[in-house]
């Protein structure tokens, strides 16, 4: 804090009548910038991170890949084999989940990351995703010969997972804030 002179020559304060650019203006990286911040950072060569441009320019908004791994590829200008590599790189980026083709593929993603050890977490979305959404929790224990109080826990996991790891990263246009008060 500084007892210098609020107004006058030999000010060290600055004057002004609005307040600065950073406290009016509140953007948010969109979800393509994000990723493509992320590959940059990565080790991926110049074929690969062509196909990476491409996956985050055809993400949903919610965070799905929009196109299917065949036009990726052709657009890409690479093999399919070398598509699917990037776009496995891309979805353990963060968001985890992000450029999955599917719900099942996007649940599974995040719960082979952050449960590696919950084989029935995996087994729940791999096969019995249809039941899980109808909240048919008896039909998976049937189906899994485990107990229903098990299938609960596991459901529990299930439910921390992200099913739309795009909306974690806003595309919104500038939230501009305007003051009530100028100081």
């Amino acid at each position: 804090y500084s007892s210098a002179p609020m107004s006058g020559e030999g000010s060290v304060y600055e004057e002004r009548e609005t307040p600065s650019y950073e406290s009016v203006l509140s953007k948010d990286i969109s979800l393509k910038d994000h990723i493509l911040d992320q590959l940059r950072l990565s080790r991926l060569d110049e074929q690969q991170m062509r196909i990476g441009v491409y996956i985050a320019s055809n993400l949903t908004p919610e965070g799905y890949l929009a196109i299917s791994l065949e036009e990726l590829a052709e657009a890409a200008g690479a093999t399919e084999k070398q598509a699917e590599y990037v776009l496995r790189q891309i979805q353990t980026l963060d968001p985890l989940g992000v450029a999955a083709r599917d719900l099942r593929e996007c649940l599974l993603i995040q719960a082979w990351e952050l449960y590696p050890a919950q084989e029935l977490v995996h087994d729940i979305i791999e096969n019995h995703l249809a039941d899980l959404e109808r909240g048919n929790y008896q039909a998976i224990a049937k189906k899994l010969a485990v107990s229903f109080e098990e299938v609960a826990e596991a459901v529990g996991v299930i439910k921390r997972l992200e099913p739309k790891p795009g909306r974690a990263i806003s595309e919104e246009e500038p939230i501009y804030i305007t003051p009530d008060i100028y100081v």
